[in-house]
């Protein structure tokens, strides 16, 4: 398997991190939005709050993922050979969402774009050191 050990590490880190630091946000956003539409039930919710909600939800089933499924199962079961790639392709469909929540954000002028933003930048400076790790090691 191309990933195992040592290698699983720096996308741990990713996850782990990405995670920790982006739930706040996406509590403090979902929260301004829930406010707003107490007040206005008319506004709509931002896409990009859909989009980083999703990004930090994958997160956290690539931390699930990374510390189950890469080693409480087997490797002589059928399709098995496939655990090593379900951590990478879960961040790397996370951080395509993180693109997107960004891309969305910059363009949207609704209540908790302000959290948005910065919860974006820290993921993705995150998910930057996480690969420049990832490349190195």
């Amino acid at each position: 398997m191309w990933l195992s050990g040592f290698a699983l590490i720096p996308l741990q880190f990713i996850a782990i991190c990405s995670s920790l630091l982006g739930f706040p946000f996406v509590l403090v956003a979902w929260t301004n939005v829930a406010l707003a539409q107490v007040k206005n039930a008319h506004e709509r919710i931002p896409i990009a709050l859909y989009t980083f909600t999703a990004s930090v939800l994958l997160d956290m089933v690539g931390v699930v993922c990374g510390f189950t499924i890469s080693h409480d199962l087997p490797d002589d079961r059928p399709g098995m050979w496939l655990k090593g790639y379900v951590l990478p392709l879960l961040l790397v469909v996370a951080f395509v969402f993180l693109i997107i929540s960004m891309i969305f954000a910059r363009r949207d002028s609704r209540r908790g774009k302000r959290h948005l933003e910065v919860g974006s930048k820290a993921l993705l400076v995150i998910a930057i050191l996480g690969f420049i790790w990832f490349s190195v090691g």
